[in-house]
């Protein structure tokens, strides 16, 4: 009989510290590992299989599916499963620790002071789609699709984390190639009103259907109500199956347009009119953002956790601080986060994102249990303008955005502005930030931002987008800071094109000659210390690396050849466990062309910190203007 775990249990090499909830499969714990060589400690999610289901092997089966499915996948918005094991006939699983909870917890606890802003709820998403499309596009050994559905997406099922991430977890009921048809509806898994039509239907899936999943997820966070309850099982069933699906603008009318046609998109019962996959979606939602002068960081919504949920976090630092020192004696440095969970205000009324803020309240039991539909979204306004205090702030927001917009100008080496939008998301926040190349949705940093902390300063923006042949926006062209009125924009003059690279001459070798990095191209310098020796050093910072590679990219995007191939394409990037990049392979239609060899030799000039373990290989999308 398996042993009954409880704080203080180990399995394996993981000692189980916090539980974090139990439901009808598994128990999830926070635990402790102890590296066996270096002794070093890190927390982990543990989920362990309940003792009563171990002699099912049906429930096995899932479980260890479950792992395999997830191990294979890398992506920053899926949560990392790091092993699959047994001990003492229990089966467990070990994952990354997000610290944060799921969006069903948000959506409760938001509730309480107002609702979620609608371009955090959509960057949400974004980054849950960026998630699925990875899980869609796992293949197999033999390169072929593997078919994944989720099957169970919905908010309990993604993740946010203080670093403002959203993160797609628990694939137990993910349908592969293998039994995608599930037969009758007495097999049907999920959770009914998040499901599509053709699963409520016990047809067989594909992507598409848990893209309507999403879609009733977006439509629920937009809307503050739930698109799908019924009184009962078979109830919510029927209304999934039959149920109309009001028009979203009608539950809130301060909606656009554009964003309201992608959540009826996204909810089409014909699959053929749906987005085709995820991928597409979140595309959209970066679209729509980028239209409405709207840029999201990663950095906004982790302000958002911190302010719903800083109190509830900080009870469970305190919980896992006890249980270690009722361990050790002593709570090991680091290994808890000391930095407050919840947000410290430099100003009484005004978060950094321009948003009205309250400190974050601690859980009570009824918000706890809270079972009713969110509640509507309430407007988030700046308090009345004072000239004395907030005219500064104003100008510096001002300065913000231009800085934003030019980067985001420079980059795209866009002819003209951003087409004007008379429909507002929402809260119309000015974060710094720049646009991503178009289709880089499922790479960090954010699609449409980047971390508020690596943004250079105005003046670096400005000579930055200089020396890429690009005029930087004026302040005018840039969106006007929140609280005040727009003055009217001045005639943008039309940016400099950028001088493409000859194109090498023919030549009846096949061999393709490299040409030379572009002008433009500024890499990092290559480290010239002496890597420390393999056992003091970190895993690999992922952020760091794909921050390097977006830098990569926007340079790339000079390797532009009269005659070459253009648009948007995919390189698969390894880099040594010594920090410099060892490989780069691209795909068709840039491989073997001098277009490509170009992007090829920018994307080698990339580097990291030396990392532990084996090297490690990630993708990049970039463009080539037409």
């Amino acid at each position: 009989m398996a042993a009954e775990l409880k704080s203080g249990s180990t399995l394996g090499r993981y000692e189980l510290l916090v539980r974090l909830g139990r439901g009808g499969m598994a128990s999830v714990w926070v635990a402790r590992e102890r590296a066996p060589v270096s002794g070093k400690q890190r927390l982990v999610a543990v989920k362990a299989m309940l003792p009563e289901l171990l002699r099912h092997s049906d429930f096995r089966a899932m479980f260890l599916e479950e792992g395999q499915i997830v191990r294979s996948i890398d992506h920053p918005h899926v949560v990392k499963v790091h092993e699959v094991s047994e001990d003492r006939g229990i089966l467990y699983m070990a994952m990354e620790w997000v610290e944060g909870d799921s969006l069903r917890t948000l959506i409760k606890e938001a509730r309480r002071r107002r609702a979620i802003p609608s371009e955090i709820a959509v960057k949400i998403i974004a980054d849950a789609a960026a998630g699925l499309h990875a899980a869609h596009e796992l293949r197999g050994w033999d390169g072929e699709l593997r078919n994944i559905v989720h099957c169970d997406v919905s908010p309990h099922n993604i993740l946010v984390g203080l670093d403002g991430r959203a993160k797609l977890v628990d694939f137990g009921v993910a349908n592969a190639t293998a039994h995608s048809d599930l037969g009758s509806e007495d097999k049907i898994k999920g959770k009914f009103g998040y499901m599509s039509p053709e699963q409520a239907r016990a047809e067989k899936l594909d992507r598409r259907s848990d893209v309507f999943a999403l879609g009733i997820v977006l439509f629920e966070l937009l809307t503050g109500e739930r698109l799908f309850r019924g009184e009962n099982a078979a109830h919510s069933l029927e209304l999934v199956k039959r149920g109309p699906i009001p028009d979203p603008a009608e539950l809130n009318p301060k909606l656009s347009p554009q964003l309201v046609a992608i959540v009826q998109k996204a909810l089409e019962r014909d699959v053929r009119q749906r987005y085709q996959t995820s991928l597409e979606l979140a595309e959209a939602l970066e679209r729509c953002l980028v239209q409405e002068r709207v840029l999201v960081s990663h950095a906004s919504v982790g302000q958002l956790v911190r302010r719903v949920l800083g109190s509830r976090i900080e009870t469970q630092r305190q919980a896992l601080r006890e249980a270690l020192t009722a361990s050790d004696g002593v709570v090991a440095a680091g290994l808890v986060p000391d930095h407050p969970a919840a947000p410290e205000y430099s100003h009484p009324h005004l978060s950094s994102a321009g948003f009205p803020v309250s400190p974050s309240e601690p859980p009570t039991s009824s918000s706890l249990s809270y079972k009713s539909s969110t509640p509507r979204p309430q407007s988030l306004e700046l308090p009345p303008k004072r000239r004395s205090s907030v005219a500064p702030f104003g100008v510096a927001l001002f300065g913000l955005a231009a800085a934003g917009a030019a980067v985001w100008f420079a980059n795209n080496q866009v002819g003209k502005p951003l087409p004007d939008s008379g429909a507002s998301i929402g809260v119309q926040a000015a974060t710094r930030g720049s646009k991503p190349l178009p289709g880089d949705y499922t790479q960090e940093p954010g699609p449409s931002g980047v971390n508020i902390d690596s943004i250079p300063l105005a003046a670096e923006e400005v000579a930055a987008a200089r020396a890429r042949g690009s005029h930087p926006l004026k302040p005018s062209d840039a969106a006007p800071p929140v609280g005040d009125k727009p003055s009217k924009p001045e005639k943008p003059e039309k940016p400099a094109e950028a001088k493409p690279t000859a194109a090498p001459e023919k030549e009846p070798s096949v061999e393709v000659e490299a040409p030379a990095l572009p002008a433009a191209a500024e890499l990092p310098p290559a480290p010239t210390e002496k890597p420390p020796p393999p056992d003091q050093r970190t895993p690999l910072n992922r952020s760091s690396a794909l921050t390097a590679l977006s830098k990569a990219a926007s340079s790339a995007s000079s390797c532009k050849r009269e005659g070459g191939p253009s648009g948007v394409g995919s390189a698969s990037i390894t880099f040594s466990p010594d920090g410099p990049v060892s490989s780069v392979s691209l795909a068709a239609p840039f491989a073997g062309t001098p277009v490509g060899s170009c992007v090829q030799a920018v994307f080698r000039g990339a580097h990291v910190p030396p990392f532990s373990g084996s090297a490690v290989t990630l993708s990049k999308s970039f463009r080539i203007p037409d």
